[in-house]
């Protein structure tokens, strides 16, 4: 019946209230809910003494789903809502843990003390380092930042290339990479940190060659260096200063370099293998080209005119040229001069060296004015009775004048004269043009004008024989075709025939220096006188008589028949009345003692002996004859 009654529920209770007036007759009704929480169930360590740097974990109780965790104390705490959270207490003091679940909290405490002891091994930056990379024969600071009870120093180990192993601060030489320890402690606590020292290293030798040198303009240049081995220094890199000229990435060891401005540049190579590197430089000095150009003095002229080559330089101010060359070397004389005299067209090209051995060039064309227009024949020789065209080109505006050796030349004033010389006449002319004269003359040669003289012609030889055919030219040597297929050159020509026909007719030509053809034909008549070499008298018939048959071209002078024994048996000079197409032949042996009628000689072998003529020449046969009865 109290207004406000206290209550200790040990579960979660709604609690009612009604209210009733006394002059009122309606009642007024309330409630609210009492909410009933646990106590978290919490354990913490107790106080406690820990060396500075140890880790420390203040609670290794269980963990509850529905409460709050909070960690806070001298020192900051990493994760303050982790209840069993571990951490590196610095400081001492008092850390709290409140454990919160719903309405219920609860709080509790640990009291720690921390022994103050720390050594950690910083660079010369002083921050803390676990590596430090540093070059062979460089001497490495090594220093601490120690928090050590009154007159502790760290202690250094390894004892290896160190200056001393007692101190906050040491230095090093070590010749390769080692790990150093740096220590602190007293009678309870330890504290010890490390770090890693790194040696490494460049090649011996590293100058650049060359070191010094002097190039001109344009030249390539290739900065070099001594090899080394690459498996001894894995982390080495290049950099190369400045970028002008580079024509091979700036990351390798060697450099190509094309060097196109006159200058001098110092170009530096920066190798680093990480806490190593080495500054070489290279001083080229570019030394500029001599420009040049060739003067013509006059700039125009006519043909066999001369010409004054000069070379000029452009660039005086920078380069003195020392030599010069002329080419083409057959058309200049002397080729070393500055400047020279020519007298062809064509193309003139000099080389320059200034006093720093660079060179230059340059080229010019010496081109005549358009020449007078003359074109003379390209074959300047003709047959007796052509004629010939002494110039296929005209001019309008060029003036001729032309001469001869023949004295009936009349054509003295046109371009082109067309003449029918009859004998080798030179024609000369002078043509002016375009400011230029022109001077020439041509020589028209006449060929058709010798006579063909053949040797023997008309003869006659006897059948079987062989006869010497000459052709002979009364004038200039040519070259003769026989119709046998012989060519010969020259002013005479013979073959060896063997006629097999009668006439025998070979032909021959004959052409001279103008290719006009001599044609004639060799005619030889073939003689021939055959035997029988049996005969029978008194049986009549044409074996009746023995007698020589003759062709045309012989001439028979004498006869006479001998017995075995040699005895004449019958002889003759006289061979009148014979016509051997009829076959009569009045002087002929009929096998009788000369003749004689009644004188029969006897059947046997008889000698004949008969001279005659052929072509005048005296010939004899001599053979046997058998007479049968």
């Amino acid at each position: 019946d109290l207004a406000n009654p206290g209550v200790k529920p040990d579960i979660t209770t709604t609690y009612y209230v009604v209210v009733r007036g006394g002059n009122c007759p309606i009642t007024s009704m309330d409630s609210v809910l009492v909410e009933v929480f646990e106590l978290p169930e919490v354990a913490v360590v107790g106080d406690t003494a820990i060396c500075q740097g140890e880790i420390l974990q203040l609670s290794f109780s269980e963990v509850e789903e529905d409460v709050i965790y909070l960690w806070s104390g001298a020192d900051e705490i990493e994760d303050e809502t982790d209840l069993n959270t571990s951490f590196e207490p610095q400081r001492s003091g008092v850390y709290t843990l409140t454990a919160t679940r719903g309405a219920c909290e609860v709080e509790l405490e640990v009291n720690v003390a921390v022994t103050p002891i720390k050594v950690d091994i910083v660079d010369e930056s002083f921050t803390d380092v676990d590596t430090i990379f540093m070059c062979l024969g460089e001497v490495l600071e090594l220093n601490t930042i120690a928090e050590t009870p009154m007159g502790v120093l760290p202690e250094w180990s390894p004892n290896v290339s160190l200056s001393d192993t007692l101190g906050l601060q040491v230095f090093a030489t070590p010749s390769e990479s080692v790990k150093y320890y740096a220590q602190a402690s007293n009678m309870e606590c330890l504290s010890i940190d490390s770090v890693m020292v790194v040696v490494d290293s460049l090649p011996a030798d590293l100058s650049i060659m060359p070191s010094d040198t002097m190039v001109c303009e344009g030249s390539t240049v290739i900065l070099t260096s001594n090899t080394y081995e690459p498996g001894f220094y894995p982390n080495i890199e290049f950099e190369w200063f400045p970028s002008e000229g580079q024509e091979t990435p700036d990351s390798l060891f060697n450099m190509v370099l094309t060097l196109s401005r006159a200058d001098t540049i110092v170009y530096e190579r920066l190798t680093t293998n990480r806490a190593c590197f080495s500054r070489d430089t290279s001083t080229i000095i570019v030394n500029p080209l001599p420009e040049i150009r060739i003067v013509s003095d006059p700039e125009s002229v006519c043909v066999g005119e001369q010409v004054t080559l000069t070379v000029e330089l452009l660039n005086p101010e920078e380069v003195t040229i020392e030599s010069y060359m002329w080419t083409p070397e057959e058309l200049v004389d002397p080729a070393d001069q500055q400047s020279i005299s020519v007298f062809q067209e064509g193309n003139y090209n000099v080389q320059v060296q200034s006093d720093k051995m660079c060179s230059g060039a340059a080229s010019f064309a010496v081109e005549y004015l358009n020449p007078p227009a003359v074109a003379f024949p390209d074959n300047p020789n003709i047959c007796i009775g052509d004629s010939i065209l002494l110039n296929t080109i005209f001019a309008p505006n060029a003036m001729y004048i032309w001469d001869s050796t023949d004295p009936d030349f009349t054509q003295n004033n046109v371009s082109g004269p067309l003449v029918f010389p009859t004998e080798t006449t030179t024609y000369s002319v002078t043509v002016t043009d375009n400011d230029c004269d022109f001077m020439g003359s041509i020589t028209i040669g006449v060929g058709g004008r010798d006579s063909l003289i053949l040797s023997p012609q008309n003869d006659t030889i006897k059948s079987g024989e062989d006869i010497i055919l000459t052709a002979t030219v009364t004038g200039q040597a040519g070259t003769f075709t026989w119709e046998t297929g012989d060519i010969e050159s020259g002013n005479r020509s013979s073959i060896l025939a063997a006629p097999t026909q009668n006439p025998y007719q070979v032909y021959v030509d004959f052409a001279d220096f103008a290719g006009c053809i001599l044609s004639d034909t060799f005619t030889v008549f073939v003689a021939d006188i055959q035997y029988p070499n049996i005969f029978t008298p008194g049986i009549g018939g044409l074996n009746a008589r023995f007698n020589p048959f003759t062709t045309p071209g012989v001439s028979l002078q004498a006869m006479a028949i001998y017995s075995r024994s040699g005895q004449e048996v019958y002889s003759t000079t006289s061979f009148i009345g014979s016509d051997p197409e009829a076959g009569i032949y009045p002087w002929a042996w009929n096998g009788n003692l000369n003749n004689e009628e009644g004188k029969e000689l006897p059947p046997d072998t008889y000698i004949y002996v008969v001279k005659y003529l052929i072509a005048g020449e005296e010939r004899s046969d001599t053979g046997e004859i058998l007479l049968l009865r």
